[in-house]
């Protein structure tokens, strides 16, 4: 599938999506009458180009390094990538092969990672119709955030795009995405099959399948994903209109 693939949802896509879900059926049952509580990721789901900005944060922090150095750090973002590890664990793994592991430069280039970051998605923001859906979901649904970015990051994240009042909570590491699934579940009183996760990453995929709720997922040029899959796609959050609302 290339990454240019086109997911529009006009007429005929509709009808597209919905032969997806039918075929995915003997697999999942994907009754959205069952579904009590929405789980978002946040990066590539909520900020729609937010994973290609994690991607080049890491490019242009790789730029303060020795060539060597950013050779390292790019073998550790891929080793910790997917809900693996944290920043902090890339960059501190990054740190001890170059001598450098002292937990002050350690602290300073995570935090030089996170400067980066935020200041992408904060340019980019929540795509307006992605919002209108999602305040509209709000109504409807108990909603929660289940992110593999640090949670006091992503609260602050939250609130300078003004999306905050939206979640019932949100929830990021230390904690992994399947603690974090056990967590809502227990939070909103609703069993596994209630739950609905929405996200773009094989590591949300894995979390839900152990877990054992239902997965949405979200396809974007940084998964490639498209259809045949084990669980049905759309393109933007605000595409889901046609399945939750």
């Amino acid at each position: 599938c290339s990454k240019n693939t086109s997911y529009e949802l006009g007429t005929s896509s509709i009808r597209s999506f919905g032969r997806i879900i039918e075929s995915v059926a003997k697999a999942q049952i994907f009754t959205m009458q069952r579904i009590q509580v929405l789980v978002w990721d946040f990066d590539g789901v909520i900020v729609r180009n937010s994973e290609r900005t994690k991607q080049d944060a890491w490019k242009e922090l790789g730029k303060k390094f020795s060539q060597k150095g950013a050779r390292v750090l790019e073998k550790y973002r891929d080793t910790y990538s997917n809900g693996r590890g944290s920043r902090y664990d890339v960059v501190k793994a990054t740190c001890t092969e170059l001598g450098c592991a002292d937990e002050e430069t350690i602290k300073k280039y995570v935090a030089e990672y996170q400067f980066i970051v935020e200041r992408g998605i904060r340019a980019e923001g929540v795509h307006p119709e992605d919002l209108a859906v999602l305040t509209a979901l709000s109504e409807k649904y108990p909603m929660y955030i289940n992110s593999a970015t640090p949670s006091p990051d992503l609260m602050e994240t939250l609130k300078f795009l003004g999306i905050k009042s939206l979640f019932k909570a949100a929830y990021g590491q230390p904690s992994s995405k399947i603690k974090i699934l056990q967590k809502i579940a227990a939070d909103a009183n609703v069993s596994e099959g209630e739950m609905l996760f929405i996200g773009d990453g094989e590591g949300d995929w894995k979390a839900a399948q152990e877990f054992g709720c239902r997965f949405f997922g979200i396809a974007n040029a940084w998964n490639e994903w498209c259809p045949p899959k084990p669980f049905s796609l759309a393109k933007y959050i605000g595409d889901l209109k046609f399945f939750l609302i």
